[in-house]
């Protein structure tokens, strides 16, 4: 049974990491081949599918300690590790937070939107997004240690990488985390839409605003859609993780069962991180354009290529 649990989840693993690189990649060349940067709000899409790359790169490292039981990389190296997926999964989640808070000012206060709206202003708030979780995880990177277990059946030592925290201040910490991670940036993003749902209900002002946009309003309403879509699922695919981390925090002892059904939540954060992309291409209208673009040209040019050939 555990077999087969282990070859599921690997498998499962394996698809999600697969896809959602070559997906998130395939993002990040749209944005820059079509120089969609220029755009503050795909700077800020662009910043969450690097994110999202690198909270993916954990998943290789996940199939071989499944498969191997062991950590076979050395202490510096289970560093490193902890540092680049703790990092960028936090910044992944500030940028979701970026996001919301740049859909709250474009709709609360429209003459504040080319302020915010300047590269170099949202540049700035991508690299302290990038800093401030950095900070935030480095007590976690600190405290990441190699550590030795023993296999009573076959008296077999083996290593694994973790965060492995003094008793003292284990619950406090744990604690803190699920806070940091994901209590306070939710709490943030749900307020703020509910101050978005309430000004677009109360004020006639954007629907006079809207109607007038003609295609710039729905390009305006696909964004908004895009940005809804994207927190939702976060809060969909991390909100179970969280909820059990917190109870096994509270628990003592951590029975089989417990450890199967976090880790098949462990699966669910992974494909928050390999679906967006499908949000982007699905609700952006600039990625879906310059996607069927792409793929136009190409076609042309393989008719062309043809043509010539024959002649």
């Amino acid at each position: 049974m555990a077999a087969s649990l282990d070859y599921c989840f690997n498998a499962l693993n394996l698809i999600i990491f697969v896809f959602g690189i070559i997906a998130n990649l395939f993002t990040i060349f749209i944005v820059i081949k079509f120089g969609l940067t220029r755009h503050a709000s795909i700077i800020l899409i662009l910043n969450l599918s690097i994110a999202d790359s690198l909270s993916l790169c954990r998943l290789p490292f996940v199939i071989y300690e499944n498969i191997i039981k062991n950590w076979a990389f050395g202490l510096t190296m289970c560093k490193a590790y902890r540092a680049l997926i703790l990092t960028s999964s936090l910044a992944s989640c500030f940028t979701i937070v970026t996001i919301t808070i740049e859909r709250y000012v474009a709709v609360c206060f429209p003459l504040k939107i080319r302020t915010i709206h300047k590269r170099s202003f949202v540049i700035k708030c991508c690299l302290c997004s990038w800093f401030l979780a950095f900070l935030l995880r480095l007590p976690s990177i600190i405290f990441a240690q190699v550590a030795e277990e023993t296999k009573n059946a076959a008296n077999v030592t083996v290593f694994k990488c973790g965060t492995e925290w003094p008793k003292s201040i284990r619950f406090y910490a744990i604690g803190s985390t699920i806070l940091i991670g994901f209590l306070i940036p939710c709490s943030v993003i749900i307020f703020v839409y509910c101050k978005i749902i309430v000004t677009l209900i109360k004020s006639k002002q954007f629907q006079t605003i809207w109607a007038s946009r003609d295609s710039g309003n729905s390009r305006y309403e696909q964004f908004m859609l895009l940005a809804l879509a994207i927190i939702t699922s976060y809060i969909i695919f991390w909100s179970p993780y969280w909820a059990l981390k917190f109870i096994t925090m509270l628990k003592k002892k951590h029975t089989k069962s417990l450890h199967i059904v976090l880790e098949f939540f462990s699966i669910l954060r992974f494909l928050h991180s390999a679906t967006n992309p499908i949000l982007y291409f699905a609700l952006g209208p600039n990625f879906r354009n310059h996607f069927l673009k792409l793929f136009s040209k190409n076609e042309v040019s393989g008719v062309i290529t043809m043509d010539t050939r024959s002649s």
